[in-house]
C-alpha cells in the first residue's frame, strides 16, 4: 500500500510538470517564431566564421565583452567581433540574400537553414576578383592577396582570411577540393551552432519556467503533500495520467488548458488561487527562494518530452504492481466453518 502511496505521488508531481512544461514549450515556439531566433543563431554563427574576433583589448574590456556576446548573440549580434567585411560581402550573395524571408528591423536578416553548397558557392564568389582571362584559381588567389593588403594598408591581420588561404593551399589550388573542404569547415561549424541554439531555448525554457511557476503558484513541496496526504487526489490524478496517450500528444493550447484546470481542481482550493492572485510581485518573486518552487522551476525546465517519457514509465510500473499483486486469502464463512467442524467430529465419533 505504501508503495502504490509513494508511486502515485510520483505520478501526480510528473503530470503537473508535464503540463506545465507543455505550456512552457508552446511559449518558447511562439518566442522562437517571432523573433526568428533561429535565422539569428545561424546569422551569428556565419559572423562566427567570417569575421575575427578582437584580440587587442585589455583583459577585464574582454571579459565584458565576451559575457554581452553570450546575450546579443540571441539575436544574431557580436560584441567582440571585427573585420566584418568578408562577411558582409558573404551575406549580401545573390545565394545567400535570396534565401532570407525579407523580414525587416531587427530579425529574420537572414536564412534559418543554409545547405553547405550554397555556402561555398557564396564564399568563393566573395573571395574572387572579378579579372578577365584568369581561371577560378587565379581570380581567388588574387583575391586573397588583394584582401590581404587591404588589412595591412589599415594594420590589420584576420585569422579568418589565413585560415581560408590555408584550405585553398592544401586543397594545391584544386576549386572543387576546396569546395568540399569549406562545406565540411560550414557543416562542423553548424553541428556547434545547434549546441548554441539548445543553449539559448534552455534559458528561456527556465525563464518561462520562473513565470509560470510563480503565476500558478506552483510548490512541489505542498503538491507532494497534498497527494501523499489525499487519496482521493491521488486516485483522481492517477485517472488523468491514464487517460492520456501513450505517444507523445501534439496537443493543442486548448487541451492542455483543459487538462491542467482538471489537476488544478483536485490539487489547489479556489481560495488559494484566489490568495495568490492578490499577492503583490514583490511577494510573488520572494517565493523563488522556497524549496518548493525552486524544485519546479529545475522540473519545468527539463523539457515536456523529458517528464512524458517519465510519466509513461510510472504509469506502467504501477500497472504491472496492480496486475502481479497477489489476491488476499479467501477466508470460510462462519456457517462454513461451523459446518466444516461438525464433519470433522462426526469422522472422529
Amino acid at each position: 500500500m505504501t508503495q502504490h502511496i509513494v508511486l502515485d505521488v510520483f505520478i501526480g508531481l510528473s503530470l503537473t510538470y508535464l503540463l506545465y512544461s507543455m505550456y512552457a514549450s508552446i511559449a518558447m515556439e511562439v518566442i522562437s517564431s517571432s523573433l526568428g531566433l533561429r535565422a539569428e543563431n545561424l546569422h551569428y554563427a556565419l559572423k562566427r566564421m567570417l569575421m575575427d574576433e578582437k584580440s587587442d583589448v585589455g583583459m577585464i574590456e574582454g571579459y565584458l565583452l565576451r559575457t554581452l556576446n553570450s546575450f546579443t548573440q540571441m539575436v544574431g549580434m557580436t560584441a567582440n567581433m571585427k573585420n566584418p567585411e568578408l562577411f558582409d560581402t558573404f551575406i549580401n550573395q545573390p545565394t545567400i540574400k535570396y534565401l532570407s524571408n525579407g523580414g525587416s528591423l531587427i530579425t529574420n536578416r537572414s536564412a534559418s537553414y543554409i545547405h553547405a553548397e550554397f555556402f561555398s558557392k557564396a564564399l568563393i564568389d566573395s573571395l574572387q576578383v572579378d579579372e578577365e582571362g584568369l581561371d577560378l584559381a587565379s581570380r581567388l588567389e588574387l583575391g586573397f592577396l588583394k584582401r590581404e593588403e587591404n588589412l595591412l594598408e589599415h594594420k590589420q591581420d584576420s585569422e579568418t582570411l589565413q585560415y581560408i588561404r590555408s584550405l585553398f593551399k592544401d586543397a594545391d589550388r584544386d576549386v572543387q577540393k576546396f569546395r568540399y573542404m569549406l562545406e565540411r569547415w560550414f557543416d562542423d561549424s553548424m553541428e556547434r551552432a545547434a549546441g548554441w541554439y539548445k543553449k539559448t531555448t534552455q534559458l528561456i525554457i527556465f525563464i518561462i519556467g520562473i513565470v509560470l511557476t510563480l503565476y500558478f503558484d506552483l510548490d512541489t513541496l505542498q503538491i507532494a503533500r497534498k497527494l501523499s496526504t489525499d487519496a482521493e487526489s491521488r486516485a483522481a490524478v492517477v485517472e488523468i495520467a491514464k487517460g492520456l496517450p501513450a505517444e507523445k500528444p501534439e496537443a493543442s493550447l486548448k487541451t492542455i488548458q483543459e487538462e491542467t484546470s482538471k489537476l488544478r481542481y483536485i490539487l489547489v482550493p479556489e481560495n488559494k488561487d484566489e490568495a495568490s492572485a492578490k499577492l503583490p510581485l514583490w511577494k510573488k518573486l520572494k517565493r523563488m527562494a522556497s524549496p518548493g518552487y525552486l524544485l519546479t522551476i529545475l522540473a519545468l525546465s527539463l523539457g515536456a518530452p523529458f517528464w512524458f517519457d517519465l510519466l509513461n514509465k510510472f504509469v506502467g510500473l504501477r500497472s504491472a504492481q496492480a496486475v502481479t499483486q497477489p489476491a488476499p486469502p479467501a477466508y470460510p464463512s462462519v456457517s462454513e466453518a461451523v459446518s466444516d467442524r461438525n464433519k470433522k467430529i462426526n469422522r472422529i465419533g
